[in-house]
């Protein structure tokens, strides 16, 4: 596993998991203002994270997870069989 805090697991796993606990989805959403921005940061320049669309009217973005950073907490995006490593 790659090397990463536990705060950034944290925003990896709640992107994949919604803190349900199973792989659903592949979303994080977040302005600058929010806790984790500095932790979203850091994961995108290591290519863990990948920046969405803004929400309309909003500040907010959405962040997706990258295979590296799916890969990196032991995890897989939903529907995407290249992140659990079968053919595309």
């Amino acid at each position: 596993m790659a090397d990463i805090t536990e705060r950034e697991r944290d925003v990896l796993v709640q992107c994949l998991t919604g803190g349900s606990g199973e792989v659903y989805r592949n979303y994080y959403c977040a302005d600058p203002a929010h806790h984790s921005w500095p932790d979203i940061v850091r994961l995108m320049e290591r290519d863990f994270l990948r920046m969405g669309a803004q929400v309309t009217g909003q500040r907010y973005r959405y962040f997706h997870c990258t295979p590296a950073g799916a890969r990196a907490v032991g995890l897989h995006a939903p529907h995407d069989r290249s992140m659990s490593g079968g053919a595309a």
